[in-house]
């Protein structure tokens, strides 16, 4: 078989911004993928109008590897994770597709998240032998799901590790050890008071987050009281709110800074958070990091544009999608073998 398109829904504009993930998509493309000399006017307006992006190795479409005639590997995952950072959804996918292709393998992408019954589309693909294995994002991810791989002994390989069952193969980043960088980047500047805002307390990526950065200056005898902790819906607008409250210090009423000293820096649990952080130091006229350090996680999708820019704790989705395409490829030629990894460690940028 020939794989003939890769499709990402897409629905939303970036906030604030103004950014069309079009033109995200297609400076990845240019920029990452060496087998997209250029991106075709097509492609971008399929993005623009009809929310998908097409990868194919038909003429004109630059230099892909022969794929005919070779095995499929089925990647699902959720557009509720593609909606709120496209581009780490991209890095991930096209790791795992450069991978794939490398070895031999055609790709197919499906989104599960929308439908009733997951499990039977996954069901569907074992029965019918419509790949030879299967990479799932942890987004998608259940018990009934789980049992169902585990029941056929079916290749797979989670991208995230699942809370819920110690049987399924996984990879993930370490966010806890994110979250030590992020204070050990606090210690070394001594910006203190610190603030971390977060997203909402029952998140597991933030609160990983959370718990690495307090557990880490505790150990270095700074601890993060819990009024030095923020929680949001990871908006832009209550980043904007909680940073303008941290930020505007009034000698006459401590409480405004959350105690009586002027804020020394503020940590966002991620990207879209550090918008309306950003957006609140620039109308305050403060100085980054002169005034107060301001730093986030991840570079995608909005650090790199942001003004002031903040410092990041780095994680390399396109390398961990490289090696999640690697372990799926040994996990085909060894069902029986066990992968559970923390893998592509957080670094700062």
């Amino acid at each position: 078989m020939r794989i003939q398109e890769i499709h990402l829904h897409l629905c939303h504009r970036f906030p604030v911004t103004g950014i069309h993930p079009a033109d995200a998509i297609c400076e990845f493309l240019q920029r990452n993928l060496p087998f997209c000399e250029e991106v075709p006017g097509d492609i971008r307006k399929l993005v623009i109008h009809g929310g998908v992006h097409l990868v194919s190795p038909q003429p004109g479409f630059g230099i892909l590897p022969d794929l005919t005639d070779q095995e499929s590997i089925f990647l699902l995952f959720s557009d509720r994770l593609a909606e709120g950072a496209p581009e780490i959804m991209i890095d991930i996918m096209c790791g795992v597709f450069t991978e794939l292709a490398r070895n031999g393998y055609t790709m197919s992408l499906m989104d599960i998240s929308d439908e009733a019954h997951p499990k039977e589309t996954i069901r569907d693909i074992i029965d019918q032998k419509s790949a030879d294995g299967i990479v799932i994002h942890g987004s998608v991810i259940n018990q009934a799901t789980a049992d169902l791989i585990i029941d056929r002994s079916f290749p797979h390989l989670v991208i995230g590790h699942p809370d819920f069952d110690n049987r399924l193969c996984w990879v993930d980043t370490n966010h806890e050890l994110a979250g030590e960088h992020a204070g050990e980047y606090i210690l070394k500047h001594d910006a203190f008071p610190t603030f971390f805002i977060g997203g909402r307390k029952n998140e597991f990526i933030s609160h990983e987050r959370e718990k690495g950065f307090r557990s880490f200056l505790l150990r270095h005898k700074h601890r993060v009281t819990s009024d030095h902790v923020v929680y949001t819906s990871s908006t832009w607008q209550e980043g904007y709110e909680a940073a303008m409250k941290i930020l505007s210090y009034d000698s006459s009423d401590a409480s405004a800074a959350g105690g009586n000293q002027i804020p020394g820096s503020i940590v966002c649990e991620n990207n879209t958070i550090a918008v309306g952080v950003s957006r609140a130091i620039k109308e305050l006229g403060l100085s980054v990091p002169e005034d107060v350090a301001f730093l986030t996680f991840d570079v995608y999708p909005y650090s790199t544009i942001l003004d002031p820019k903040p410092e990041v704790v780095e994680i390399n989705v396109y390398d961990m999608g490289v090696q999640a395409g690697a372990m799926i490829c040994r996990k085909i030629d060894n069902p029986g073998l066990m992968i559970q990894s923390y893998i592509t460690l957080p670094e700062m940028e």
